[in-house]
């Protein structure tokens, strides 16, 4: 039995404590994020936790990113389709809606934090037809910055294109400029199409050849100031042009009942096109006490797209030779006015709301030199129309941990005028979805519902006859109305497995009034044209998979692929056909030591079908070998494309009860690229997103 225990006090002496200078080591805290997340409404990438991307641009940055697909032409695609929305920090901004690719080439990898994908959409932009929402968190607001990137490169073609790239800022003031030329060369490739007109017994064999050559040039401007922490102003220019230059040859020989040959000519075509797009931008955003939100945004723009072409033709059987010339010039102005509002509400509820307006106008005026051309008929395929639009939209969201939804809708009312007629339509577009999160499962389930409204652009409406091959004219429709698709699906998306990400989703849409285009015959002459109509009836059940993991810790493999049942006919169902399409994307990538890294891309499209007939498959495939270099500030690339063959065949079929049309031409895309880029400067890793401002792209491509 243990004794009691009783308090006493002992003296145990004196005790020295001798000091000691010696410094303790440093506390290192280490923790490891996850490079991709998935929340309930969206897949998160955090690029900044990713040490390869070190050294390389924006480009290799998406392609890592969940759902997307980059080509090797630094053509964007999220989970397949090439039309989603780009957003930096939460904002639309002009130079990402045209030629988005090459902008990503001159932003540098490290001023990106993540990418956070979304294919659950609101009101606001649920009725463009978006396959998702990307937005790219980049911006830096450290107070004393100065980053700059270069790079250059070239191919076997004699092709080129040269790039920079600045970021700075100086107190609340923040800059971004970026420039990029490039030059692309095409191969000669040929071509041969075959028409068979029945009621006349006709054949016109039509061998010619084709050869491109493109030159690109890309200007942009971004100037943000910060009046306080809750005062943004913001202002942007955007200059983008691309001239291209096509030289055509085309043979025909015009047979009746196989003997008569009673047609034979030489055309011999140099063409010239210029498109563009320029923007001018101003975004003022204001946070309240109340977190609450408002960004009015303004902005212009002028987008033109002209063409030219001169002729010389040659008539074998009657040794008649003439010149022929043609210019068509087409832009269209826009003014477009935005104010969004958010308000936080209880309960974690958010309600948005805003309002739009669009003026928009396009013109097209056409002149000839051509002695078969009426003088009379000189200004018949001039043309001008006036596009007003307003819109408004409200939705309500609620995030929770467990739970995510989105309830809303868009109403749009269009006036249109052309011409001597009008017309308005009216538009409603509602927008539903319902997520939940799994975390037991490490899964999300999402139920989603929404219209999508496209109006036609410029280049379905022109009523311009394009008659580089007279045997085969091609023209807009100036009467074509906006096609309306719905669209439900299931979204599943999941990393239970570990190192693998998946998403699953299954999809039905439908449309009444999809734009197709179609090919006819004129009375009893053998002559094709080929223009638009308002007469799709769209019924399509599909699946896509997106799957992404790691093998050996140095390998990673994305897959994207699509399967549907395509089922289209005419308003009156005279006109069917019906196909099962696919479509697949892979990018293969093994890591060597020393920054060293071996990648593979590539992209496979099933045949597709129209009223009239089909196309055949395409697919593109290229290797890099891509190596970091100077301490990682650098990067050096070797693109390899198409290497399985230095051809492609394609084939496509059109025919009705009068007509059949078959083209086989042949690609040549095999070439070799060098890409080189070098990036220098100081920042700090310090992110405010800007959440608002301006989108307008419900223009049907």
């Amino acid at each position: 039995m243990l004794a009691p225990y009783r308090k006493s006090n002992i003296d145990i002496g004196v005790i020295k404590l001798i000091p000691i200078n010696k410094e303790l080591k440093e506390v290192v805290v280490k923790s490891t994020l996850s490079l991709i997340r998935i929340d309930a409404d969206k897949f998160v990438y955090n690029a900044d936790k990713d040490t390869s991307n070190k050294g390389f641009s924006a480009i290799e940055v998406l392609q890592k990113a969940p759902l997307m697909f980059v080509d090797n032409n630094g053509g964007l695609y999220l989970k397949g389709e090439k039309k989603f929305k780009i957003l930096i920090n939460g904002k639309d901004k002009a130079q990402y809606r045209m030629n988005p690719g090459e902008i990503f080439k001159t932003i540098p990898a490290e001023l990106i934090q993540k990418v956070e994908v979304s294919t659950v959409l609101t009101a606001k932009y649920a009725g463009e037809g978006y396959a998702g929402i990307v937005n790219i968190i980049m911006d830096k607001q450290n107070n004393d910055r100065f980053f700059v990137s270069t790079g250059l490169g070239t191919d076997t073609r004699g092709g080129y294109n040269a790039l920079g790239f600045i970021n700075t800022g100086v107190g609340k003031f923040g800059l971004t400029l970026n420039v990029n030329n490039s030059q692309t060369n095409g191969v000669l490739s040929s071509s041969t199409s075959n028409t068979y007109f029945k009621d006349e017994q006709v054949n016109i064999s039509q061998p010619g050849s084709i050869r491109n050559r493109s030159n690109s040039l890309t200007i942009g401007a971004d100037l943000s100031y910060e009046v306080d922490s809750s005062l943004l102003l913001n202002f942007s220019i955007y200059n983008f042009t691309t001239n291209v230059k096509t030289k055509r040859s085309i043979n025909t020989y015009s047979i009746r009942n196989s003997i008569d040959t009673f047609d034979v000519y030489t055309r011999n075509i140099e063409q010239h096109l210029k498109m563009g797009f320029n923007n001018f931008g101003l975004d003022i955003q204001k946070i309240f006490r109340n977190k609450s939100m408002i960004t009015i945004s303004q902005r212009s723009e002028y987008i033109p797209n002209n063409t030219a072409y001169d002729i010389l033709q040659n008539n074998l059987n009657t040794q008649f030779t003439f010149t022929e010339k043609a210019v068509n010039k087409a832009h269209s102005w826009e003014h477009t006015g935005q104010i969004d509002f958010v308000q936080p509400l209880k309960n974690s509820i958010q309600f948005e709301t805003g309002v739009k307006s669009i003026f928009r106008t396009g013109i097209s005026q056409s002149e000839r030199e051509s002695p078969y051309w009426n003088p009379v008929q000189q200004g018949s395929e001039d043309f001008k129309l006036k596009q007003d639009v307003l819109g408004y939209y409200a939705n309500i969201n609620k995030r929770q941990e467990s739970f995510y939804y989105t309830i809303g809708g868009k109403l749009e009312n269009t006036m249109v005028t052309s011409g001597d007629f009008r017309y308005s339509y009216l538009n409603f577009l509602p927008s539903i979805s319902y997520n939940r999160v799994f975390k037991k499962a490490k899964s999300t389930v999402g139920l989603n519902f929404n219209s999508a409204l496209a109006r036609p652009g410029i280049r379905y409406l022109n009523p311009f006859n394009n008659n580089v091959n007279p045997n085969l004219i091609s023209k807009g429709n100036p009467k074509l109305e906006p096609e309306l698709v719905n669209k439900i699906s299931i979204d599943i998306n999941s990393q239970l497995i570990k190192k693998a990400t998946t998403s699953l989703s299954f999809y039905y849409k439908y449309s009444n009034n999809l734009i197709l285009p179609y090919s006819f015959k004129t009375g009893n002459d053998t002559t094709l044209i080929s223009s638009f109509a308002n007469n799709g009836r769209l019924r399509e059940p599909g699946i896509n998979l997106y799957i992404s993991f790691n093998l050996l810790k140095k390998m990673s493999i994305r897959l994207t692929s699509d399967l549907s049942y395509y089922q289209i006919s005419n308003s009156l169902k005279t006109m069917r056909n019906s196909s099962i399409a696919y479509k697949i994307f892979s990018t293969v990538s093994y890591s060597f030591p020393k920054q060293l890294k071996l990648s593979f891309n590539g992209y496979f499209y099933s045949r597709k079908i129209t009223f009239q007939g089909e196309t055949s498959s395409i697919y593109d495939a290229s290797f890099t070998l891509s190596k970091g270099i100077f301490e990682g500030n650098g990067s050096l690339a070797i693109v390899f494309s198409q290497p399985f063959t230095n051809k492609q065949i394609q084939k496509s079929i059109y025919e009705d009860n009068s007509f059949k049309t078959e083209t086989v031409s042949e690609l040549r895309d095999q070439f070799l690229k060098i890409n080189f880029r070098y990036t220098f400067g100081r920042y700090h890793a310090f992110y405010k997103a800007k959440k608002r401002g301006i989108k307008k792209d419900d223009i049907k491509e």
